[in-house]
């Protein structure tokens, strides 16, 4: 979570203003304006560092995945042992009330 807090991502959105602001004159902000010469290069290195944070988080959304599916698997182990499994026998009620009067004497 930190690393999508602290993601370069708005950078990109400042870029995106910045160059919105400066589009009557784009031309001279990129070649005259020190800002502007920069931005090439700042877009190059953005880019890179966004790739590789992608990269990153993929990788963790991967672990993330397999450990929930063993955390599904554990369960539904589980869930399999507990069913309730015994014998069912049908008796005569009078019998059972027979047994249950006899055993209190």
């Amino acid at each position: 979570m930190d690393k999508l807090k602290k993601s370069k991502a708005a950078s990109l959105a400042k870029v995106a203003t910045l160059m919105r602001k400066r589009s009557d004159d784009l031309d001279a902000f990129l070649t005259a304006d020190p800002k502007g010469k920069n931005l090439p290069g700042y877009l190059g290195e953005l880019s890179n560092h966004l790739a590789a944070e992608q990269s990153t988080l993929l990788q963790e959304m991967d672990l993330l995945i397999n450990n929930i599916d063993h955390i599904k698997n554990t369960v539904a182990m589980q869930q399999s042992c507990a069913k309730v499994s015994g014998v069912t026998e049908t008796v005569k009620v009078a019998d059972l009330v027979e047994d249950a009067s006899s055993n209190c004497r």
